[in-house]
């Protein structure tokens, strides 16, 4: 995972805010402690920082804050994302609109809240919240036609929906800087536990590809992604990360539902993956983040292929 460097002490929003808490047990055997071999491996690895930002909506029924917070250097720029509260009762006396102060903590595959409390909003750093980009596009759903589009992958070169003529593919979308475990860099994994699970099946290998989509173009240029996909893939013509036109990579956010806003750094979007047929019917549509590779893989394997 893309942690930043380690830090001895939790440093102020003023500062980078970062804290990485990293327990030796070397060291602690020298100094004679033997609790740290009792820790667990997430408490061995887990990174804190300290986090402005304001809130935009409750969802405590999921134990849940949705929160525009300040860039956290040397993680991940300003956006409006979900955070899982570690106590729900923390967020009882809290509303929308109410900044606040919190300890963000991240581990391998998760992450979490504590010690919330109140601000004065003076003390945010936050860019203004842009107008709704006005772009218009039919949602899709299951057994609607894919909709047509012109990218470029991390090659540079060109990708349409005719890039996977006679092909079954699957979609997702994502982008380079969003650093929380359980959003892009999930579906990133899973993507590539997906793709080992297609090459186990040479005949399902030569039929599919996989497709990332980046909602973030201006910044997700083919170079950038270009690096991105040499963390999770060998084979760029198998598996395509894709940039593009802002207006053309609204047009599928819009499509498929996946919220985003942009400006001022600030990023705010869902999570969609879909399946599309070999002739150009989405026969899938998995919301969130709780499809599982398998679950794909055994949809990708029902497919009717010619």
């Amino acid at each position: 995972m893309l942690f930043p460097p380690q830090s001895n002490t939790l440093t102020s929003p003023a500062h980078s805010r970062i804290s990485s808490v990293f327990y030796a047990t070397a060291s602690a055997l020298i100094l004679g402690f033997t609790a740290c071999s009792d820790r667990t491996q997430n408490e061995l690895s887990e990174t804190i920082y300290e986090v402005d930002g304001l809130i935009q909506d409750l969802a405590l029924e999921d134990a849940s804050l949705i929160i525009q917070h300040e860039d956290i250097p040397g993680y991940m720029p300003s956006m409006t994302m979900p955070f899982n509260l570690s106590n729900v009762d923390e967020a009882k006396n809290l509303q929308v609109g109410d900044a606040i102060r919190f300890e963000f903590v991240v581990e391998e595959t998760n992450s979490s809240i504590r010690n919330l409390k109140k601000i004065n909003p003076s003390e945010l750093d936050l860019p203004e919240r842009p107008a709704p980009q006005n772009v218009k596009a039919k949602h899709v759903v299951e057994g609607d036609n894919m909709p047509t589009f012109n990218l470029i992958d991390q090659s540079g070169n060109a990708i349409t929906l005719d890039t996977f003529e006679g092909k079954q593919f699957v979609l997702t979308f994502i982008f380079t800087r969003c650093a929380m475990p359980e959003f892009c860099p999930l579906m990133s994994s899973r993507f590539a536990k997906l793709e080992s699970l297609i090459r186990d099946h040479p005949n399902l290998l030569e039929n599919t590809r996989l497709l990332s989509i980046s909602i973030d173009p201006e910044y997700d240029t083919p170079k950038v992604l270009a690096d991105y996909a040499d963390r999770y893939t060998e084979d760029s013509d198998f598996w395509r990360f894709a940039t593009g036109d802002s207006e053309e990579v609204a047009k599928l956010t819009k499509a498929f539902r996946v919220y985003t806003e942009t400006a001022g750094g600030t990023l705010n979007h869902g999570l969609c993956t879909a399946l599309i047929d070999t002739d150009g019917t989405v026969r899938a549509i998995w919301r969130g983040s709780v499809w599982e590779p398998e679950a794909i893989f055994e949809s990708l394997s029902k497919t009717t292929t010619p």
